[in-house]
């Protein structure tokens, strides 16, 4: 499996490589879905990153949770993705609306692709 990797996307990509990355995205994944949980806290599909409802609610959780400091100004590209991805199978609903959204857009690309 890993030489029919290498032939598709060239060799410069490890089986270490890919692993390292795996578990830096499953690390920020668990870092957002942490916030998510947290009340105050959402997420905003248009600039890919968590936001507060108000500016203690940052103040306060990083007095208590330093490491998440990086996360006031941090955005996760493909969050909605990694829900499927990482997602525990449970229904939280955090992830839900950016998928709706994302499926509303796929289904009208393609309403619009069957007309032509």
């Amino acid at each position: 499996m890993e030489e029919k990797f290498k032939v598709k996307f060239g060799p410069s990509f490890t089986t270490e490589l890919l692993k390292n990355h795996y578990r830096a995205l499953k690390k920020n994944y668990n870092c957002i879905k942490t916030l998510l949980s947290e009340s105050g806290f959402g997420w905003d599909n248009e600039r890919e990153m968590v936001y507060a409802d108000h500016d203690h609610v940052w103040n306060d959780y990083i007095k208590a949770h330093l490491e998440f400091n990086m996360w006031i100004t941090k955005s996760m590209s493909g969050y909605e993705d990694l829900c499927i991805v990482f997602g525990d199978g449970g229904a939280t609903g955090k992830c839900n609306r950016a998928l709706e959204e994302k499926d509303v857009t796929n289904e009208k690309s393609s309403a619009t692709n069957a007309k032509i």
